[in-house]
């Protein structure tokens, strides 16, 4: 499987709707060091323009910068994806929040067949967290925590990511999930790697992504920074995921 999107490129084509970005095939070891992403570009996440409202957040408890923001690489190796999240945050959270969510956490969308749409099939209008149980889902909203070990939440059908009540079996089971987190003097890193269940990408196709940082400073969240800067409801709605061509 080769998967190519221009992370180092970075120019968009006419007529399309989403920047196309370019994953090198890396062999990466998770493992905390970062050593084996130098060759690969990162993505830079900061300012206003990425800042999501709603839920309570405004954009006057977002304090620069320094308070949130982050770049992240993506590679790619046999069925694996590989992730590299440089994170500023001059606060680490408590992981005490009720929900993954609310805590400081890395946030990946994934379209496997960069399809679009909506993700949950007869959702109410409400948009109320239980009425994902038992839902049928399209795509994945993965959550992880930088905590000590790092906490993994990768299928909200079965519950509303409950901080207490972590996924990492299914993770390192289903998915093949490796994860790791490491303090840094502004903030953290984290390292994170899977295969996606039951999806077996061939030459030619795409696959749709967004990443987004949520910042808790001990008294729940106060912001969040998503790449692609959508305004609406992005953990529902996949049609404003970046593009990644399968080549």
């Amino acid at each position: 499987m080769v998967i190519s999107t221009f992370f180092a490129a970075c120019s968009q084509k006419k007529g399309q709707q989403h920047d196309d970005y370019e994953i090198a095939d890396r062999k990466i070891v998770v493992d905390g060091n970062i050593k084996d992403w130098q060759s690969i570009s990162p993505i830079k996440v900061e300012g206003r323009g990425h800042l999501w409202i709603g839920q309570g957040l405004t954009e006057a408890q977002w304090e620069g910068n320094d308070d949130l923001s982050f770049n992240w690489r993506a590679a790619h190796h046999d069925e694996k994806l590989f992730f590299l999240f440089e994170v500023k945050d001059d606060t680490l959270s408590n992981f005490d929040q009720q929900y993954a969510w609310l805590n400081d956490c890395i946030e990946i969308y994934v379209d496997p067949e960069s399809s679009g749409g909506s993700r949950i099939t007869g959702i109410g209008a409400d948009n109320t967290f239980e009425d994902r149980i038992g839902k049928q889902m399209r795509g994945y909203e993965m959550q992880f925590l930088p905590s000590r070990p790092p906490k993994v939440f990768v299928d909200d059908s079965k519950g509303v990511y409950y901080t207490n009540a972590e996924q990492n079996s299914a993770f390192k089971e289903q998915w093949h999930g490796e994860v790791v987190t490491k303090k840094t003097e502004k903030g953290y890193l984290m390292e994170i790697a899977f295969a996606v269940p039951g999806s077996d990408f061939q030459s030619g196709q795409e696959l749709g992504l967004d990443v987004a940082v949520c910042d808790d400073d001990g008294k729940g969240r106060k912001s969040l920074l998503l790449w692609s800067g959508d305004k609406g409801e992005f953990w529902v709605t996949m049609d404003n995921f970046k593009k990644m061509a399968l080549k």
